[in-house]
């Protein structure tokens, strides 16, 4: 048991002692970087046209401010709307921008560069889990393999270089850690066996998951639930399925800041946009409100992974055993796990599971059923660098089975790497100066959640920042994204209206010395701007974005989650401790 007193290396190889983990980790290290440089050299030549790309620019650029102005958590973004603001933070995961933001200000404010600097990191954190789940259960050369393949799958070029889903990229590369956390959570069982890392590791992922993508927590909730109902009646028990739900509750609850608020605040809020999952499902060829290009595109990056995954699968199950029953024990557990992940993933991408959108919880929220396309394809490279490792060996299976397959997987790896390119030049390119140049217009876009009653900023671009409904001055002493000060002198009551969308949450002082007063402040009907009513005289004016119950409630939660799960790492390790004796 003495590779459990060290912790971190079992994580990366369960079936060799510590040493040849450390021994392997620098070759998933190299060949993690390596991925990371292929998948982002198409940047030398120019930044891509992808289509979310200015909202992830613009959002970054507005927290970074906030973040310089003091406010460490925040939530209103004042530039978007034209300058009405929004509270973008409060609905959409902040997790991507609070490391794009710090990476920028290390950087000298360059935002270009702290986006994909944080892309980049992500990536690496991917292709190294792939490494590491792969590594466990066969061979450096299998986990090696699998980085590279995971860090190149076309959807994952996709998302970058295409549709700038820069939240998604961020939380599914988070995926192969996610699976080494799932297994050692159903493999944990019983007295005297080792604690697994995995365990204690599955709440903080799915937290951290939740904190970037939503969507990408909602369908691995999915997945991981049918992998467990699969896994429970194949073994006639639970087998771990109590874990790892209770765990995956933990893990909300230290994600509780952002999905209380979240959740319940929703309702002040009308999200621009339209139900487009019924025209989004693959193979469901032409008519339902998919453009003929993107269709053979989405089609191809299902199909690709599709036969890869069943061809795989097929090679792993024919494979001979190791020798070690234990080592084919849990082998046989990845293979179950990577294809019932990828198998569900693209059953529910298509249109036969129309029905199950339809009707299970939540589901619709997601909208996009092509966005199963990333479990899919990390399926798919995951099994295939097993695979491939496994059947290079003379008697891994039968000779037809091995050259075939060895044949096929090659062949769309190589078809992979060629749509890999097409997809990074598909949307064209600028350079990066005309996008550096661009990012404070991206900031001012038209964004998500527009507060309810508000009119579009479109449509007031003549409103002016301050406006009085009686003869007053008005002059901005201090202009922070959070924070507002106004000088207001007037000989009567005076309704100041200032160019910014009213959200619960604002509040207004009227700040005399070292004592305030709160100030009555609302919405201004038909345009939702904020309206301050303010008294006669020379009065100084203070507007700020705070708390609210839900917020402070969802703060709570996080902080007595975060400290619980601490307390019971360091309750974990010591019985770990004890279980090893002395060293």
């Amino acid at each position: 048991m003495s590779g459990f007193k060290v912790g971190y290396p079992v994580l990366i190889d369960g079936a060799k002692s510590s040493n040849g983990s450390r021994r392997s980790f620098p070759a998933g290290v190299a060949a993690s970087l390596l991925a990371v440089a292929l998948l982002f050299a198409p940047l030398t030549s120019g930044i891509p046209k992808a289509y979310d790309l200015r909202d992830h620019l613009g959002a970054t650029l507005q927290v970074l401010h906030s973040l310089q102005s003091g406010d460490f958590y925040p939530r209103w973004l004042s530039e978007f709307h034209a300058g009405f603001g929004e509270p973008t933070l409060l609905f959409y995961p902040p997790g991507l921008y609070f490391v794009s933001a710090p990476l920028s200000a290390l950087l000298g404010g360059d935002v270009l560069s702290g986006l994909f600097a944080a892309l980049a990191l992500f990536a690496f954190a991917g292709c190294l889990g792939a490494f590491a789940f792969v590594r466990r259960r066969f061979t450096t050369a299998a986990g090696a393999l699998a980085a590279a393949a995971y860090g190149l799958l076309p959807f994952r070029v996709f998302e970058i270089y295409g549709a700038g889903l820069d939240s998604s990229f961020a939380a599914w590369s988070l995926l192969p850690w996610v699976l080494i956390c799932l297994e050692d959570c159903v493999e944990e069982e019983g007295a005297g066996r080792a604690s697994r890392p995995g365990v204690a590791a599955w709440p903080l992922l799915l937290a951290a998951m939740t904190l970037l993508n939503l969507p990408a927590v909602v369908l691995l909730l999915y997945l991981t639930a049918f992998w467990l109902l699969v896994r429970a009646l194949a073994l006639r028990k639970l087998a771990g399925a109590p874990r790892v739900l209770g765990l995956a509750i933990w893990g909300a609850a230290i994600a509780g800041v952002h999905v209380i608020p979240a959740l319940v605040e929703m309702r002040e809020v009308q999200i621009l946009g339209e139900e487009l999952y019924r025209g989004n499902f693959l193979f469901q060829g032409q008519g339902f409100g998919m453009g003929e290009g993107i269709r053979l595109v989405f089609d191809r990056m299902g199909l690709i992974p599709g036969i890869a995954l069943a061809a795989s699968l097929v090679a792993l199950g024919a494979a001979k055993t190791s020798g070690d029953p234990d080592l084919d024990r849990r082998r046989r557990s990845f293979t179950l796990l990577v294809g019932l992940f990828g198998c569900a993933s693209l059953f529910f991408a298509t249109a036969a599971a129309r029905w199950a959108w339809e009707i299970l919880p939540v589901l619709q929220k997601v909208n996009l059923p092509w966005r199963l396309l990333e479990p899919l394809s990390a399926s798919a490279a995951l099994a295939s660098a097993a695979a491939a490792v496994v059947l290079a060996r003379p008697g891994g299976a039968r000779a037809a089975i091995r050259l075939g397959v060895l044949v096929l997987l090659a062949g769309l790896a190589l078809f992979g790497l060629v749509f890999d390119g097409a997809l990074a030049a598909a949307n064209g390119k600028m350079s990066a100066g005309q996008t550096r140049a661009a990012i404070p217009q991206f900031a001012r876009k038209e964004a998500y959640f527009l507060p309810k009653g508000a009119r579009r900023a479109s449509e007031m671009a003549d409103v002016p920042p301050l406006a009085c409904d009686q003869p007053c001055g008005v002059a901005v002493i201090a202009q922070r994204p959070a924070l507002r000060r106004f000088r207001v002198a007037a000989q009567a009551p005076v309704h100041l209206a200032v160019r910014t969308y009213y959200f619960p949450g604002w509040t207004a002082r009227l700040v005399r010395g070292a004592s305030a007063e709160p100030l009555p402040i609302g919405a201004e009907p038909g345009t939702g701007r904020i309206v301050v009513e303010v008294p006669p005289g020379d009065n100084l004016v203070e507007l700020r974005f705070g708390s609210t119950v839900p917020r402070r409630v969802g703060g709570t939660v996080s902080v007595l989650a975060l400290a619980a799960w601490v307390a019971w790492i360091a309750v974990r390790r010591r019985r770990r401790l004890a279980a090893a004796g002395p060293a």
